[in-house]
Protein backbone atom coordinates (compact mmCIF):
# COMPACT_ATOMS: atom_id res chain seq x y z
CA UNK A 1 0.00 0.00 0.00
CA UNK A 2 1.68 3.66 -0.84
CA UNK A 3 2.62 5.45 2.00
CA UNK A 4 0.32 8.92 2.24
CA UNK A 5 1.25 12.11 3.57
CA UNK A 6 -1.69 14.76 4.17
CA UNK A 7 -0.13 18.16 4.32
CA UNK A 8 -2.74 20.48 4.81
CA UNK A 9 -4.16 20.73 8.12
CA UNK A 10 -7.16 19.15 9.91
CA UNK A 11 -9.91 19.04 7.41
CA UNK A 12 -7.89 21.30 4.52
CA UNK A 13 -7.57 24.89 3.52
CA UNK A 14 -10.82 26.05 4.09
CA UNK A 15 -12.85 28.82 2.11
CA UNK A 16 -16.13 30.58 3.51
CA UNK A 17 -17.67 33.00 1.67
CA UNK A 18 -21.63 34.60 1.93
CA UNK A 19 -22.05 36.94 -1.13
CA UNK A 20 -22.19 37.58 -4.74
CA UNK A 21 -19.88 36.15 -6.90
CA UNK A 22 -19.81 34.57 -10.79
CA UNK A 23 -20.05 31.24 -10.51
CA UNK A 24 -19.55 30.45 -14.01
CA UNK A 25 -15.94 31.63 -13.91
CA UNK A 26 -15.43 30.31 -10.34
CA UNK A 27 -15.69 26.62 -11.96
CA UNK A 28 -13.88 27.36 -15.68
CA UNK A 29 -10.95 28.73 -13.61
CA UNK A 30 -10.49 26.55 -10.65
CA UNK A 31 -10.82 23.54 -13.17
CA UNK A 32 -8.88 25.26 -15.70
CA UNK A 33 -5.81 25.76 -13.24
CA UNK A 34 -5.80 22.01 -12.54
CA UNK A 35 -4.87 21.62 -16.30
CA UNK A 36 -2.42 24.36 -16.42
CA UNK A 37 -0.49 22.74 -13.38
CA UNK A 38 -0.65 19.57 -15.32
CA UNK A 39 -2.90 17.66 -13.29
CA UNK A 40 -4.95 14.43 -13.98
CA UNK A 41 -8.02 15.92 -13.23
CA UNK A 42 -11.39 14.20 -12.53
CA UNK A 43 -15.00 15.79 -11.17
CA UNK A 44 -16.55 12.85 -8.95
CA UNK A 45 -19.11 14.29 -8.23
CA UNK A 46 -21.55 17.42 -9.43
CA UNK A 47 -24.96 17.61 -7.77
CA UNK A 48 -27.22 20.48 -7.48
CA UNK A 49 -30.71 20.62 -5.98
CA UNK A 50 -33.39 23.18 -6.40
CA UNK A 51 -34.46 24.37 -3.52
CA UNK A 52 -37.26 26.55 -2.05
CA UNK A 53 -34.30 28.98 -0.29
CA UNK A 54 -32.12 28.61 -3.22
CA UNK A 55 -29.88 26.21 -5.55
CA UNK A 56 -27.97 23.71 -3.41
CA UNK A 57 -24.90 22.59 -5.52
CA UNK A 58 -22.47 20.32 -4.43
CA UNK A 59 -18.67 19.49 -5.88
CA UNK A 60 -15.95 16.91 -5.50
CA UNK A 61 -12.67 17.14 -7.61
CA UNK A 62 -9.68 15.09 -7.32
CA UNK A 63 -6.27 16.39 -9.32
CA UNK A 64 -3.12 13.85 -9.41
CA UNK A 65 0.09 14.77 -10.53
CA UNK A 66 3.02 12.20 -11.12
CA UNK A 67 6.26 14.01 -10.02
CA UNK A 68 8.38 11.47 -10.86
CA UNK A 69 8.37 7.48 -10.49
CA UNK A 70 8.32 7.29 -6.67
CA UNK A 71 6.26 10.57 -6.14
CA UNK A 72 2.52 11.77 -6.62
CA UNK A 73 0.88 14.78 -6.18
CA UNK A 74 -3.03 14.38 -5.18
CA UNK A 75 -5.23 17.71 -4.58
CA UNK A 76 -8.96 16.87 -3.67
CA UNK A 77 -11.20 20.31 -3.45
CA UNK A 78 -14.89 19.76 -2.29
CA UNK A 79 -17.21 22.57 -2.84
CA UNK A 80 -20.68 23.08 -1.55
CA UNK A 81 -22.69 26.12 -2.11
CA UNK A 82 -26.12 26.91 -0.26
CA UNK A 83 -28.70 29.01 -1.50
CA UNK A 84 -27.46 30.03 -4.39
CA UNK A 85 -29.38 32.62 -6.79
CA UNK A 86 -28.98 34.48 -9.85
CA UNK A 87 -30.32 38.34 -9.71
CA UNK A 88 -29.79 39.76 -13.07
CA UNK A 89 -26.98 37.51 -14.13
CA UNK A 90 -25.24 37.59 -10.80
CA UNK A 91 -24.84 34.93 -8.67
CA UNK A 92 -25.18 35.00 -4.94
CA UNK A 93 -25.14 32.36 -1.97
CA UNK A 94 -23.04 30.50 0.74
CA UNK A 95 -20.49 29.17 -0.48
CA UNK A 96 -17.72 27.10 1.44
CA UNK A 97 -14.83 24.98 0.18
CA UNK A 98 -12.04 22.84 1.72
CA UNK A 99 -8.70 21.77 -0.01
CA UNK A 100 -6.42 18.60 1.14
CA UNK A 101 -3.30 17.84 -0.23
CA UNK A 102 -1.67 14.64 -0.57
CA UNK A 103 1.51 13.10 -1.10
CA UNK A 104 1.74 9.81 -2.45
CA UNK A 105 5.03 8.00 -1.83
CA UNK A 106 5.03 4.80 -4.04
CA UNK A 107 1.96 5.24 -6.00
CA UNK A 108 2.58 2.69 -8.22
CA UNK A 109 3.30 0.22 -5.20
CA UNK A 110 6.28 -1.22 -6.59
CA UNK A 111 7.71 -1.83 -3.35
CA UNK A 112 5.23 -3.37 -1.09
CA UNK A 113 4.70 -6.63 -2.63
CA UNK A 114 7.31 -8.48 0.19
CA UNK A 115 7.77 -8.18 3.45
CA UNK A 116 11.37 -6.95 2.94
CA UNK A 117 10.93 -4.43 0.63
CA UNK A 118 8.32 -2.79 3.05
CA UNK A 119 11.67 -2.89 5.44
CA UNK A 120 13.63 -1.27 2.71
CA UNK A 121 10.85 1.20 1.76
CA UNK A 122 10.72 2.64 5.83
CA UNK A 123 14.84 3.36 5.64
CA UNK A 124 14.72 4.44 1.96
CA UNK A 125 11.83 6.85 2.83
CA UNK A 126 13.20 7.82 6.71
CA UNK A 127 16.85 8.34 6.21
CA UNK A 128 17.61 8.08 2.06
CA UNK A 129 14.72 10.72 0.86
CA UNK A 130 13.84 12.08 4.06
CA UNK A 131 15.23 15.79 3.12
CA UNK A 132 14.06 15.73 -0.03
CA UNK A 133 10.40 14.33 0.83
CA UNK A 134 9.98 17.15 3.76
CA UNK A 135 12.13 20.32 1.47
CA UNK A 136 10.82 19.05 -1.87
CA UNK A 137 8.17 17.26 -2.32
CA UNK A 138 6.00 18.12 1.15
CA UNK A 139 6.77 22.12 -0.13
CA UNK A 140 6.04 22.32 -3.86
CA UNK A 141 2.98 20.37 -3.33
CA UNK A 142 1.88 22.99 -0.16
CA UNK A 143 3.04 25.66 -2.76
CA UNK A 144 0.48 24.52 -5.06
CA UNK A 145 -2.32 23.98 -2.47
CA UNK A 146 -1.87 27.60 -1.08
CA UNK A 147 -2.14 28.78 -4.96
CA UNK A 148 -4.98 27.09 -5.28
CA UNK A 149 -6.71 28.31 -2.40
CA UNK A 150 -5.74 32.41 -2.71
CA UNK A 151 -6.65 31.87 -6.28
CA UNK A 152 -10.41 30.68 -5.29
CA UNK A 153 -10.42 33.92 -2.76
CA UNK A 154 -8.92 36.06 -5.35
CA UNK A 155 -11.50 35.05 -7.83
CA UNK A 156 -14.69 35.58 -5.00
CA UNK A 157 -12.90 39.66 -4.03
CA UNK A 158 -11.68 38.20 -1.09
CA UNK A 159 -8.58 40.22 -1.64
CA UNK A 160 -10.14 43.13 -2.64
Amino acid sequence: MPETIKITPGIGLTIKYSGAFDFDKFYKEMHDWFIMHKYDFNEKEHTKKERETGNYIEINWAGDKKIDDYAQFSINVHIIIENMAATEGIDSGNLAMEIVGNLILDYSNRWQSRPFNKFLIKIYNNYIIKDKINKYYIGKLYEEVTNLQDMAKSILGLYS
